[in-house]
């Protein structure tokens, strides 16, 4: 019969706080950059169940329940066409353009992002965003957005004017 060889472990002591000429040990890892590192905190009090929920989504994707919920804020902030674009962490894309330009320079698409915010208000929030956050009055005719999902038009909103044939 064979015998395995079995090496015997040994106890590491933990490294001591300062280096051999007395500095102090830095951290290991990659050092972050002193524009991506996070500062704010944010406390929230939340029921215990909804906390077994988001620990085990949480888990599911592999992350900290804390890095799980910041990309839940942030994914939101991004949706919302008002805000300035961030990054993946929050953090507001230098060279993007200002909301306004881009409603202005492409109303359409803006329009659009609205209708795709207003439809996740109301499946998140259970309702639309305030009505006067989207001034339909600069687009003019045909740029109307509804903001709430599947409504039925009002007696008193303006009928939809009919298109005109090029000649």
């Amino acid at each position: 019969m064979d015998r395995i060889m079995v090496k015997e472990t040994t106890t590491r002591r933990p490294r001591p706080p300062v280096n051999r000429d007395g500095s102090p040990r830095r951290k290991p890892g990659k050092k972050p950059k002193p524009d991506d590192v996070r500062t704010d905190r944010l406390v929230l009090r939340v029921h215990p169940d909804l906390m077994e929920i988001l620990t085990s989504r949480a888990r599911e994707k592999g992350e900290t329940r804390s890095a799980y919920v910041e990309k839940l804020l942030v994914g939101w902030v991004r949706l919302d066409p008002r805000n300035r674009r961030v990054d993946l962490i929050g953090k507001y894309v230098p060279d993007a353009p200002d909301p306004e330009d881009v409603k202005k320079r492409s109303p359409l698409s803006w329009a659009k992002r609205w209708q795709r915010f207003g439809t996740a208000s109301q499946l998140m929030l259970g309702a639309p965003p305030p009505s006067d956050w989207f001034d339909d009055g600069e687009y003019g005719v045909g740029h109307q957005v509804d903001t709430v999902v599947h409504r039925r038009p009002a007696e008193d909103d303006p009928p939809n004017p009919p298109f005109r044939r090029r000649r």
